[in-house]
């Protein structure tokens, strides 16, 4: 897994890359992605690091067959617009301000009962790209 992600990492220098990726690669990349900002530091990271990448994440956990946590991915997207004017912006000096953020914030309903709607999704992760290894084989 290690190695395809690099892979796949590798061939994004922008959002336009992304686009050009195989369907399958996409769907691995960007479920990858959102699930570990998520796993890092919550939905209140995510929607502050990758908030571009939300619609297009909830579209790729459909295609692994992962409802329950496409809407809330969709969950936190429509949050994150409603919220977008009050949400900190990230500079080197603004450190208070991000950890005031983390510490109460409109997205901590989000986290809860990830476990529950099946959000860790290595295992469907990897069985998609097993099942879709053409695609890959011009990734690396």
């Amino acid at each position: 897994d290690a190695a395809l992600w690099q892979a796949v990492c590798d061939r994004l220098d922008s959002k336009k890359d992304l686009e050009k990726l195989p369907d399958a690669a996409w769907v691995y990349y960007l479920s990858r992605r959102v699930e570990w900002q998520v796993g890092n530091g919550g939905f209140a990271q995510a929607v502050l690091n990758v908030p571009h990448l939300l619609e297009p994440a909830a579209e790729a956990f459909d295609m692994l067959g992962k409802p329950l946590v496409a809407a809330r991915i969709r969950e936190a997207h429509t949050l994150c617009e409603k919220e977008k004017a009050s949400l900190p912006e990230i500079q080197p000096d603004g450190l208070d301000s991000i950890s005031e953020y983390f510490h109460d914030n409109a997205f901590d309903h989000l986290d809860e009962g990830l476990d529950e709607i099946g959000f860790w999704s290595d295992k469907e992760r990897l069985a998609f790209v097993r099942a879709h290894r053409d695609e890959f084989r011009d990734v690396s």
